[in-house]
């Protein structure tokens, strides 16, 4: 890194904010909750928010995905 030791914060921040967390990364996401508060209001971000989190995945996919934490912990036990 050019800029090594420039930054003058205590060791755990450093490698909090440089390693695991990049403050970069969170851009986009910043920008779209500001830009979608400022045009269209409350509203407009309850709905960015919801369709964040909304999932519809078919039977099939839910059975897939409850399978393997199913698996994983019958394994684990069998193990002991």
């Amino acid at each position: 890194m050019i800029a090594q030791n420039i930054w003058i914060a205590p060791e755990g921040v450093k490698s909090f904010l440089s390693e695991y967390h990049d403050l970069g990364s969170y851009g986009p996401l910043v920008g779209a909750i500001i830009t979608t508060y400022l045009y269209q209001g409350k509203e407009g971000l309850k709905s960015l928010l919801k369709r964040g989190i909304m999932v519809r995945l078919g039977r099939c996919w839910w059975i897939i995905l409850v399978s393997f934490p199913v698996l994983i912990g019958g394994s684990l036990v069998l193990s002991v």
